[in-house]
């Protein structure tokens, strides 16, 4: 019985990749994010991210806090713009 192994690591990685902790934290890494901006487009990602904000932080304040600030790390301002984060990246 020939077995292949490429599919079954593809069915593996398919189940686990599209979930919403794995878009966030995809949407999160600075080094994805900013070598691909039209990420914030992809609605599998931006979905997982707010998913995981809501059920990560119970608080309603601290959730509606959190989304006021992504546009500073979307645009790459505040200190997501310092020339430290910029190098980090």
């Amino acid at each position: 019985m020939k077995v292949n192994v490429f599919a079954i690591i593809d069915n593996r990685w398919a189940c686990q990749l599209h979930r919403p902790l794995h878009a966030a934290s995809h949407f999160l890494n600075p080094k994805f994010y900013y070598s691909n901006l039209e990420m914030e487009y992809d609605l599998e990602v931006t979905n997982g991210l707010y998913a995981c904000i809501k059920r990560l932080v119970p608080s309603k304040d601290v959730q509606q806090k959190i989304v006021i600030e992504l546009p500073l790390y979307k645009s790459g301002s505040g200190l997501f713009g310092d020339d430290f984060a910029k190098e980090s990246r």
